[in-house]
């Protein structure tokens, strides 16, 4: 899949009837290319995000942090505090500790 990542603004998050022909205008700004479909951009509130153009719509990922702003264990996603986890084990002398995944 060939990126192309064009800087782009995005809508906001609304539950109102009026998001959905923004929504539908988006899509039809975009259309689907399976080699052009990966884009950056930057939600209302200013964070990055990546868009994805499905031949059914849109999925979005979120660059930093998780979407629902919860911590896990007061790391920024259960990815990090694994990673911690296991240099903690190494640090302490621990090796066996130093594999994916720990508990």
């Amino acid at each position: 899949m060939k990126a192309s990542v064009p800087q782009q603004h995005i809508l906001r998050r609304s539950h109102s009837s009026d998001a959905i022909p923004a929504f539908q205008k988006l899509l039809a700004a975009w259309p689907y290319d399976a080699d052009n479909n990966v884009r950056v951009a930057f939600g209302a509130d200013g964070r990055e995000v990546i868009l994805v153009r499905l031949r059914m719509g849109l999925e979005q990922y979120e660059l930093n942090d998780r979407p629902d702003g919860r911590r896990v264990k007061g790391e920024n996603s259960f990815h990090i505090r694994r990673d911690h986890k296991c240099s903690g084990a190494a640090g302490v002398g621990k090796p066996e500790y130093f594999h994916w995944p720990v508990s």
